[in-house]
């Protein structure tokens, strides 16, 4: 189903005059597939995931609601973006543990200290 939002300029609208079926061409119509049951509700700046004989109809039959209508993603947009937030992240690299034969200064850090600024009593 895409994702589509309709724009915050546009009136608040429902459209209630879905078919039930949706005639194909040298076959038996199938199924009007939606996305809810009733009417489907416009808002303004809202946005929803409708089926594409709903944005179909839209735009068959409403063209100032259509015209409205802007598709932020694709079904195998949004696909795609739902597998990849399931998917687990991947696994940290595995690090070495610290070498415990080495028993040089007992800081670990073997770069001299870095010399300290003069600080001064003004302000």
């Amino acid at each position: 189903m895409p994702l589509v939002q309709y724009v915050v300029t546009a009136l608040q609208c429902q459209v209630e005059d879905f078919p039930a079926l949706v005639p194909v061409e040298g076959a038996e119509p199938r199924k009007f597939e939606r996305s809810c049951e009733g009417a489907l509700h416009v808002r303004p700046g809202g946005s929803a995931e409708i089926t594409a004989d709903e944005l179909a109809h839209l735009r068959e039959k409403h063209p100032r609601v259509a015209a409205a209508v802007r598709v932020l993603a694709s079904d195998e947009e949004l696909a795609a973006s739902r597998a990849a937030a399931t998917e687990p992240p991947p696994a940290p690299a595995p690090t070495e543990p610290p070498d415990e034969g080495d028993e040089g200064s007992g800081g670990g850090d073997d770069a001299p200290d870095a010399p300290k600024g003069k600080k001064s009593g003004k302000r």
